[in-house]
């Protein structure tokens, strides 16, 4: 069985990488590591040397992606060409009869097609494929042989969330407790995009040191806690408790009104049930 080609980090990239395989669906790792190649691109061919073209997979054919990359570009001496959902793009049709050429031989995949376009070199372009579901397999190991990345973008473990919270705090030059890293992580879940942008909400608002408190203040629960918050509000008989709640809804989450109306019709129909069948 054939070795399985190494993944690295987005921050390991360093700009000189033909092709960029981010193989996962964590978007904050993917952005990273486009940053990183962008800024790294852009220190070698200077602050106007790089044109970013954006592509979606299910919108633009194999044979347009390997012409860009050997098209100059009228913008730049270097083109980062950046397919979002390549899964689309290199997607075999598995309805569809064997396609044969002449000479009754089989007609070339399309993860065929692309690793015989990239063994041709295209040294003005860097090629970049996001694919939340990436299959392993022969096009990997000729990546990597090429001078290419495999970059693991796929969510991180449990236990590597609270340190990634850290490192998000820092990257705002901040410092988060530890309370308020576990409530933060409550709130928001363990997605780093989200918990990226409930940092930039935090960061904003504090100087040095994000508490439990500020995080209670400035971070919505999820949509589902929220229900079931507002609804347990109600039955406490507290109008105390429901007002504090219906705050955290409307004001804090700065979420519609028409959730938390419909939150109240639902406990409505289940109390007239309970009064029906009582």
């Amino acid at each position: 069985m054939a070795k399985k080609a190494a993944e690295t980090k987005p921050e390991a990239l360093g700009g000189q990488e033909p092709v960029v395989v981010l193989k996962g669906p964590e978007r904050l790792l993917q952005r990273l590591a486009i940053q990183t190649m962008e800024r790294a691109l852009l220190q070698q061919h200077g602050p106007d040397g790089v044109a970013v073209e954006r592509h979606r997979g299910d919108q633009i054919q194999l044979a347009d992606v390997l012409d860009a990359l050997r098209t100059p570009s009228l913008l730049a001496p270097h083109t980062m060409v950046i397919i979002e959902g390549t899964e689309q793009l290199i997607k075999e049709d598995e309805n569809a009869e064997d396609p044969m050429v002449p000479g009754g031989k089989k007609a070339r995949t399309p993860r065929q097609v692309l690793e015989e376009g990239l063994a041709s070199p295209f040294p003005n372009a860097t090629l970049i494929l996001q694919a939340d579901e990436w299959r392993p397999g022969r096009i990997d190991r000729a990546i990597v042989d090429l001078g290419g990345a495999l970059v693991d973008c796929k969510p991180p473990s449990e236990k590597d969330v609270p340190r990634w919270i850290d490192r998000l705090a820092e990257d705002h030059e901040r410092r988060i407790d530890a309370d308020a890293k576990t409530l933060l992580l409550e709130r928001v879940g363990p997605e780093l995009s989200q918990l990226d942008s409930a940092m930039r909400k935090l960061a904003g608002a504090s100087e040095e040191r994000i508490d439990a408190k500020l995080v209670e203040q400035l971070v919505a629960k999820s949509s589902s806690d929220e229900v079931w918050a507002l609804q347990e509000a109600v039955l406490s008989g507290d109008p105390e408790r429901t007002a504090q709640v219906l705050h955290e809804v409307l004001d804090v989450g700065r979420k519609s009104t028409v959730p938390a109306f419909w939150c109240l019709i639902d406990l409505a129909r289940k109390l007239a049930t309970l009064s029906i069948n009582a």
